[in-house]
């Protein structure tokens, strides 16, 4: 009788697939948030603008429109999105801490060269869970 059960080579792919596809989630939610900003730069935009009466008028009009977006656009939260950002971000201080680590492994134990990277590489662990910790708040 056959297995249907994935190998591991397979549960890797997938696994890498699934990863790809969370960070491109996240890059996409980035922008998202980053949209917020453009709101709010075209609402500075519209400070001063327009000409006599009429054109002031129109400008409020805008600049109240805009406002009304802006509240509505700050108002979204995405938690998930913020969470997998922070974990892309401490997977990068953490791959840059495991070759620092190889780094280490190459120096002379207890030269100053060693000592000082072995305090970055705890500092880079210490900072990789920071981020990983405030991507609940």
């Amino acid at each position: 009788m056959h297995s249907s059960k994935p190998t591991y080579e397979e549960l890797e792919a997938t696994v890498a697939s699934l990863t790809a596809q969370v960070q491109g989630l996240a890059a996409e939610n980035a922008e998202l948030k980053a949209f917020g900003d453009k709101l709010n730069e075209m609402h500075n935009d519209l400070n001063g603008t327009g000409t006599g009466i009429q054109g002031g008028y129109e400008v409020a009009c805008q600049q109240l429109g805009l406002e009304a977006a802006m509240e509505e656009f700050d108002a979204i939260e995405t938690p998930v999105t913020d969470a997998a950002l922070a974990e892309i971000r401490a997977q990068g201080v953490d791959a840059f801490a495991a070759d620092l680590g190889n780094a280490y492994q190459q120096l002379r134990a207890g030269s100053p060269q060693a000592k000082a990277l072995k305090a970055v590489v705890f500092r880079a662990a210490s900072f990789s869970e920071q981020l990983r910790k405030e991507q609940g708040k």
